[in-house]
């Protein structure tokens, strides 16, 4: 009986080494998932940070889209205000060029008008002194 309770005793005896083992290695699995917990908590609360902030860069990009359609029209507005402004400006400068008095063709034609003119005087005095008038 006494080798049977031994026997007994060393199987009890290794079981209980086996439970230890197992117990050591639950606690640890027990640490790890409470620092795992911890470590999930932390992540949780950064994803919703990084949201709120996504949410807040996403209004400030169309923002910043409105702006940007904004300019592009502006620019687009005075590349046509610029356009017929240029046009304004030919079309004066144009007419500046239809009216300038041309010295050379003014000298011409009023050489031309003395040429006319001189004849036409010496014809009418000598009408006059003909007595045909």
């Amino acid at each position: 009986m006494s080798t049977d309770l031994n026997e007994r005793v060393g199987v009890v005896e290794n079981t209980l080494k086996n439970h230890e083992q197992r117990l050591q290695r639950q606690e640890s699995n027990n640490e790890v998932l409470i620092e795992m917990k911890a470590i999930l908590k932390n992540q949780i609360e950064i994803n919703r940070e990084q949201n709120e902030q996504m949410r807040e860069f996403s209004g400030t990009l169309i923002k910043v889209n409105d702006n940007l359609s904004k300019l592009n029209s502006s620019q687009e507005q005075l590349q046509n205000d610029m356009s017929k402004i240029g046009e304004r400006v030919t079309h004066i400068e144009k007419s500046q060029d239809e009216s300038k008095i041309s010295v050379p063709s003014l000298m011409a034609k009023v050489l031309i008008g003395i040429v006319m003119i001189v004849p036409t005087i010496i014809s009418a005095w000598l009408l006059i002194k003909l007595g045909l008038k």
